[in-house]
């Protein structure tokens, strides 16, 4: 009823409000207030619409993704947030400012393009910031907080659920850039884990909308044994799955700057079975005249 209520502009008016409820909106209408902030200062800022043209991110990429900026200065969105009345307290609790030793607030996402990230039905829940310039930490990503945990989640599912269910098919890709690059080339099945590895409960939102996932990973050894490990856990839970292989080196942002669209879905095209992959990993480390080559295959034939 709140979503319908929301999506007609109607004022729902209840009766007794569950506990906590109050708060969750409070929450809610801050991450609204900080994604705003953001997207006002991108329009606002030169350095970051100049970054945004350097990744090719058109303006109707930046808007259908909600893509924002936090500038980089110590507490814009801080001072933003206090001024509509809005707790600092509760805005570090959902990631948005900390605290400093003399107990003033500073902003999390400062010089860096922001991401959000949304919930199943859409709601900003959390962001990911990734730093204009040099600098380190390259991103950095919202904590698990009252509204988001990202274990349970998928970056771009609200996105790519109805299309992951008419095509029966889900592309799981690294990062924010990858899955925005795949939806720009027209593979708009894309997703991708937020954290470091797959999940149990991600695994679980795949199957909810899809039988087959094909995975496309980094072609580094890191990448690569976490695509192996993806397609045991999604194989575990009955779901088709096969691995693409994009060249080394390259992952879908820069395959789609270099080649374009048709460069990315050739690699769906060329996706080998889980037991094909691991023969051609093992290809590239050893020769069959190795000790324990024969081995390993006959481990991997007999998965």
């Amino acid at each position: 009823l709140k979503i319908l209520a929301a999506q007609a502009g109607v004022e729902l008016k209840v009766g007794k409000r569950e506990p906590g409820q109050s708060m969750k909106a409070t929450h809610e209408a801050m991450m609204k207030a900080a994604h705003e902030f953001f997207v006002k200062q991108l329009d606002l800022s030169q350095t970051a619409k100049a970054y945004c043209v350097q990744r090719g991110l058109e303006p109707d990429v930046l808007e259908a993704w909600g893509i924002g900026y936090g500038p980089d200065e110590g507490s814009a969105l801080a001072s933003v947030l206090r001024r509509q009345g809005f707790a600092l307290s509760e805005a570090q609790l959902l990631f948005l400012v900390d605290q400093d030793q003399s107990g003033g607030y500073y902003d999390r996402f400062r010089g860096r393009l922001v991401i959000p990230i949304h919930d199943e039905r859409g709601r900003v829940v959390a962001f990911g910031g990734r730093i204009i310039g040099a600098g380190q930490p390259k991103y950095i990503n919202s904590s698990d907080t009252p509204l988001y945990h990202k274990s349970d989640l998928l970056f771009g599912l609200h996105k790519s659920k109805e299309v992951m269910s008419k095509k029966q098919r889900a592309v799981l890709v690294e990062g924010y850039m990858d899955v925005i690059a795949c939806h720009r080339a027209g593979m708009t099945e894309a997703v991708a884990s937020l954290g470091t590895a797959l999940t149990e409960q991600q695994v679980r939102l795949l199957k909810r909308w899809t039988s087959q996932v094909v995975v496309l990973y980094d072609r580094d050894e890191a990448g690569q044994k976490a695509a192996e490990k993806a397609c045991e856990m999604l194989s575990a839970e009955g779901l088709i799955t096969r691995v693409a292989l994009p060249p080394p080196g390259e992952d879908p942002d820069s395959l789609l700057a270099q080649k374009g669209a048709a460069g990315v879905l050739a690699l769906l095209g060329d996706a080998v079975s889980p037991i094909r992959h691991k023969l051609m990993r093992l290809d590239e480390k050893k020769k069959p005249t190795d000790p324990g080559y024969w081995d390993e295959v006959a481990e991997a034939l007999a998965l």
